[in-house]
C-alpha cells in the first residue's frame, strides 16, 4: 500500500510549481547592478555589450551619436515595439523588454542601458530556457542597432 496520499500529491504538483516558476523569474532580466547589465552565462545563448571583446558573447554597444537621454529611450522604446517586443521595465538609463519566438513561444529578454557619458547604449539579449539560440540573440541585437541608427536618419 502506498504511503502518498492524493492530498500529498497534490501539494508536491503545487510546489514543483511554484519551483518552476521561481527559476523562471530569476532568469528574466534584472536591473544593472553596480551599474553594469548582469554578465552572460556560459552557455551560447547570450550576447552583451559589456562582456569582453575577446569573448564570444561579446556585441558592440550601440552609439548615441549625439542623442541625448529622452531621445535614445523614446528611439529605443519606438525599435523595441516595432521588432514586436514588450517593454517590461523602464527606468531614467535603463530599459528591459521581452520577445516571445514565434513557434514554440519561448521567450527572450533585451536590456539597454543608456550611458550618456560614454555616448553608447550597452545592450544583452539573452535566451531564457536552453543551450543554442542559433544566433537569434545576436542578430536581435543588430536589428535594434540597425533600427536605432535608421531613426537618427529621420
Amino acid at each position: 500500500m502506498s504511503h502518498f496520499s492524493f492530498s500529498s500529491s497534490r501539494r508536491c504538483q503545487q510546489l514543483l510549481a511554484l519551483c518552476a516558476v521561481m527559476t523562471l523569474a530569476a532568469c528574466a532580466s534584472a536591473p544593472p547592478v553596480d551599474g553594469r547589465l548582469l554578465p552572460c552565462p556560459s552557455a551560447p545563448h547570450c550576447v552583451a555589450s559589456e562582456a569582453a571583446v575577446s569573448s564570444s558573447h561579446y556585441v558592440a554597444p550601440l552609439a548615441l551619436q549625439g542623442r541625448n537621454l529622452e531621445t535614445a529611450k523614446q528611439q529605443l522604446q519606438a525599435v523595441i515595439a516595432d521588432m514586436g517586443g514588450k517593454i517590461s521595465h523602464n527606468s531614467n538609463t535603463y530599459l528591459s523588454a521581452t520577445f516571445s519566438s514565434a513557434v514554440f513561444g519561448f521567450t527572450d529578454d533585451l536590456e539597454c542601458r543608456i550611458d550618456v557619458a560614454a555616448g553608447v547604449v550597452q545592450v544583452r539579449s539573452a535566451s531564457r530556457l536552453g543551450y543554442y539560440d542559433m544566433g537569434v540573440n545576436r542578430r536581435r541585437v543588430e536589428t535594434l542597432r540597425h533600427g536605432f541608427e535608421a531613426a537618427l536618419r529621420q
